[in-house]
């Protein structure tokens, strides 16, 4: 297929996406781009794993499937046009900061598409503003190149070595790199609360340049853990460093008095809200 004919208008974690002359958007996976063979295999693995899950998704916040073929330099997948992504719309609000009205209308849709696929025990694994998409105010969330059932999640975390979901997005439990017993679909409700403020606030609840500032950045506000709070937290790789770590006390601020950041940022994340409870704070 030659993409010229088209528009682009965006990129995922591994392909470009443009727009048809049907009004449908056509993810373009290079297989060229990959120039050894474990790569190629691994992300011809992550590219069909991304396929198979959009054709089984049957809900109005998530990609419809159209169709997808192959030829000798590209794999395709083309969908329903999403709009969008939510980086862009909120530069027309001051300050990046949306409305509660238009939040609102954001985020039931973001919360009922992200529920359903912690129904069919899907975790998405990178929910941030740019896999976000809006149109008509209509919400589609995108980019499953990372997604995975829950019976597989460790082995998906593991095989990225915990790269799992965006760093400034990235859960503690990831960036700790604590035990399997650990990783779930709570991943992905860190990850909603992180663009849950960053709707309202007009940037990122937690802003670090490496995992290790990054976590130290939660830290700086939320306190640094203890195996009180936190009781696995002897089961995280990281853990190791403990007494390097900085101790830093829990600040007041929006985000440690708010009682949905309260319920979302937790550090163990068996103690974190689920989807399906965190509707009821809209």
């Amino acid at each position: 297929m030659e993409t010229t004919q088209y528009k682009f208008i965006g990129e995922g974690s591994f392909g470009q996406v443009y727009l048809s002359n049907q009004n449908t958007a056509i993810k373009v996976f290079n297989l060229d781009d990959y120039d050894y063979d474990y790569d190629y295999d691994y992300n011809r693995e992550l590219i069909t794993n991304e396929i198979r899950i959009v054709k089984n998704l049957t809900h109005p916040n998530l990609p419809k499937y159209i169709n997808s073929w192959e030829d000798k330099d590209n794999i395709y997948l083309e969908t329903n046009y999403g709009g969008i992504n939510l980086n862009t719309f909120v530069k027309q609000f001051p300050d990046k900061k949306v409305p509660i009205h238009i939040f609102n209308m954001i985020m039931k849709q973001i919360i009922n598409g992200i529920c359903y696929l912690h129904s069919q025990l899907i975790v998405h694994g990178d929910i941030k503003m740019d896999n976000i998409l809006i149109d008509n105010n209509n919400i589609m969330i995108v980019d499953f190149g990372l997604s995975e059932e829950e019976s597989k999640l460790i082995e998906r975390i593991h095989s990225n070595d915990y790269e799992y979901v965006t760093m400034f997005n990235r859960p503690p439990e990831l960036l700790l790199q604590c035990g399997d017993d650990l990783f779930s679909s709570k991943i992905d409700v860190w990850s909603l609360g992180c663009v849950w403020y960053h709707l309202l606030n007009g940037n990122y609840p937690f802003f670090g340049d490496s995992d290790i500032d990054q976590i130290y950045k939660i830290f700086q506000i939320f306190g640094t853990p203890t195996i009180h709070e936190f009781p696995d937290l002897y089961k995280c790789k990281k853990y190791k460093n403990y007494q390097l770590w900085p101790k830093w006390a829990k600040i007041a601020s929006e985000l440690t008095t708010n009682p949905i950041y309260k319920s979302i940022f937790v550090y163990d994340p068996r103690k974190r809200i689920s989807c399906k409870k965190l509707s009821q704070f809209l």
